[in-house]
């Protein structure tokens, strides 16, 4: 799909931007499901 192709490209064009991303929402879910116990 040239859509997934694109969002691949973008992706790689962007690390550093990705990896904050992927990590922000990593802490995020690990304080959500930590608030609910």
């Amino acid at each position: 799909m040239i859509v997934l192709r694109l969002a691949w490209q973008s992706v790689l064009n962007r690390k550093f931007t990705t990896i904050l991303t992927i990590l922000s929402i990593a802490v995020s879910v690990v304080l959500i499901l930590g608030v609910e116990k």
